[in-house]
């Protein structure tokens, strides 16, 4: 338990330098702006006809391959800094051992895709502001979206999937974006952490990119593909969750997502262990 509060401490540590680091403000502004871009058409919708929306709307947002991509890309930004190694991390190695130290920014890693993602769902309800409602299931709007091309007709790009509203309801469906979110920035924290830290400061940031990426090329290609793009996850829409497509199944996307995190933890661990510390400018 002590090596764990030490691990905690070491991640808030991180998580104390957010107020003075200016890459934090231009990315989540970043993103405000994109979700603005791609969610207020709900809203205006709502204004003129005098409807209120769900606060529901998360999980189409990462249903947009674009939006996937730049939401991703967001996080990435996050975190290119991995492993971390400022002219103050010398000094908590030596006092707090390379096992704990690596402990403590693996949990921070955690810790950053999680808040990364609970912002992202705050901004596309901040967005949809006065015109959140709460109603039976998905609500008329969102109900209507999936249902027929009304969004589209009315300029909304978001692709409201029948197949998510019918096989989730409204908070089963955004608890498990966000679950498969987590797990997903995690991955690619830790991909930018362990090629940082082996290869060069650039081959975990070209990585991690490259898997933002790919999921665009899969959306061309065979639904094959989508087993070995675990961007693609992200979105609902590529999940068999009523185990009648092809896509990959909940339960694969998860265990694929939980393993890839623990082996790239235990990477992470043992390149720590030797490896030489050299301190890294914040990008």
């Amino acid at each position: 338990m002590a090596e764990l509060r030490k691990a905690a401490l070491l991640a808030a540590h991180n998580f104390q330098k957010w107020p003075v680091n200016p890459r934090v403000y231009v990315v989540f502004l970043l993103e405000l702006a994109y979700v603005h871009w791609m969610v207020s058409p709900v809203g205006d919708f709502c204004a003129q006809g005098g409807y209120t929306v769900g606060p529901w709307v998360f999980p189409f947002l990462l249903a947009e391959p674009y939006s996937r991509l730049m939401v991703m890309l967001g996080l990435i930004l996050l975190l290119c800094d991995a492993p971390f190694i400022e002219s103050d991390h010398p000094a908590l190695l030596l006092r707090s051992g390379r096992r704990t130290w690596t402990a403590g920014q693996v949990l921070y890693i955690a810790g950053t895709s999680a808040v990364y993602f609970a912002v992202v769902y705050l901004l596309t309800v901040l967005v949809l502001l006065p015109h959140v409602g709460f109603e039976p299931g998905w609500g008329k709007v969102i109900h209507t979206f999936c249902q027929t091309r009304m969004a589209g007709q009315h300029g909304i790009v978001l692709p409201f999937d029948h197949q998510i509203s019918n096989a989730l309801g409204p908070v089963e469906a955004n608890l498990l974006e966000l679950l498969l979110c987590w797990l997903l920035g995690a991955l690619l924290g830790l991909v930018l952490f362990v090629l940082n830290l082996t290869v060069n400061r650039s081959a975990g940031a070209i990585c991690a990119a490259a898997l933002a990426i790919f999921p665009l090329f899969v959306e061309r290609a065979g639904w094959w593909m989508h087993y070995i793009s675990p961007v693609s996850w992200a979105s609902l829409s590529v999940v068999d969750l009523t185990g009648t497509t092809a896509f990959p199944s909940l339960g694969y996307a998860l265990a694929v997502l939980a393993g890839g995190n623990a082996l790239l933890a235990l990477l992470a661990f043992l390149a720590m262990g030797r490896r030489d510390i050299d301190v890294l400018k914040s990008v």
